[in-house]
Parts: C-alpha cells; structure tokens; sequence
C-alpha cells in the first residue's frame, strides 16, 4: 500500500482503486498481519498498476485546478426513477434514455452518479476534444463524490470506469452543484418530457443514448 500510496500522489485519479483495499485494511491495529486479498481487491490493484503503466505521464502545467468561466464544453445532466437526460446547450444537443426496461432497481443516487459517466462517455467518443469538461449536476452528493473520488462499494466502480476514460483522453473534469430550479431542460429530460425540453431548449436536437454497460447496478439497492 505503501508504493501505491505515492503512485496516487502522481496519478491522483486513480483513489478509487484503493477503495477495497482500505475497506480490508479498516479497524486493524496490527500493522504486521496478513490481510487475506480478495478477488475484488486484485482486480482494483491490478487497474491500478495497469492504468499506471499504460498513462503518458502527468503534465504538471495541465495539472491545475480551473474555474466553470474556462470551460471548454459544459454539460447538464438529471436522473430521475424514470430516465436519464443531458444536454449541451452550445452544441444544441440533448440525449435521453428510458431506464424502466434495461436497469434493475437502483437508489437515485446509483442513476445520478450513471448519469454524469454517460455524459463522460459520449464526450470522449464524440468528435469533440474538449480539454475542460464541466458538468453541472442538481444533486449534491453527486458532485461530491466526483470531486472528492471517494464511494461507497457499487458506486466506485462507476468512478472507476470514469478515471478510465478520462486518463487516456486528458480530459480534465470538474462536476459542479446547480439549483434543481437551474436544471429546468435536464430534469425535463430525464423524465421523458421531451415537449417540455424543446419549449425551453426550441432549437434542441433530441437524440436516444445507451449508458455505458460497465456496471449493473444489481447490488446497489
């Protein structure tokens, strides 16, 4: 844990990967006993070495932290039990997805943290390049835990497969709260009210998006 300790102090993207680590490790007072290594805990050990070793390296002048005035792109996402709906308001795009048929059961919180990896996603498979993505989120322990890189077992997994995406891509990220009363076109969205979305966006091309099939969600009740 030592070494991999001041690996993250370079790569500070990748916490989320000694999650099940210090899950293992919590409450011990012997510093010299073994800890029996799960199947959960190689895995994330094993993303972490490999993440490190295929990374290009960390540019330090990229490396600093930026205002929501210095975006390149923004982004506003909502969930809802019903769907998923982003949009970007300078590219007059909007995605949507009706969840009640692919998903199992899940907390809001599970669709909220979805939401803001399937905006993640499109970015880095889209045609746009933008250097800072920010993401404008209603929901407060949202953002938190992508500012903090820090879940709960279910929702690591989903931060995860976010650092995925964002360390190759060099994409810097940052995930700011917004007022629900702010987030009219993404809340519209994400309940499946398209009319609504159009009259508040008229110029907003709708389209249907699939979330990224990483993470079930199953155990995350």
């Amino acid at each position: 844990m030592g070494w991999i300790n001041w690996g993250i102090n370079t790569f500070p993207l990748l916490k989320p990967g000694l999650h099940s680590s210090y899950v293992k490790i919590q409450g011990k007072s012997n510093a010299h006993a073994s800890i029996f290594l799960n199947k959960q805990v190689l895995g994330d050990l094993r993303w972490v070495a490999e993440t490190m070793e295929s990374a290009t390296g960390l540019l330090l002048y990229d490396a600093t932290e930026w205002s929501h005035l210095e975006a390149d792109m923004v982004i506003f996402c909502d969930a809802s039990l019903l769907g998923l709906g982003f949009y970007c308001p300078s590219l007059n795009i909007a995605y949507y997805v009706d969840i009640m048929d692919f998903t199992p059961t899940c907390t809001i919180f599970f669709y909220e943290t979805l939401c803001i990896l399937s905006a993640l996603t499109w970015v880095h498979n889209s045609i746009y390049s933008p250097r800072q993505l920010l993401i404008y989120k209603d929901s407060m322990n949202t953002v938190e835990i992508f500012n903090s890189l820090k879940a709960e077992q279910g929702y690591n997994e989903l931060l995860m497969h976010a650092v995925g995406l964002l360390i190759p891509s060099g994409i810097s990220l940052c995930v700011f709260h917004i007022a629900g009363s702010e987030n009219t076109v993404a809340d519209a969205l994400s309940r499946g009210l398209l009319d609504v979305a159009q009259c508040l966006h008229p110029r907003l091309v709708l389209q249907l998006f699939w979330p990224p099939p990483c993470v079930s969600g199953a155990d995350v009740l």
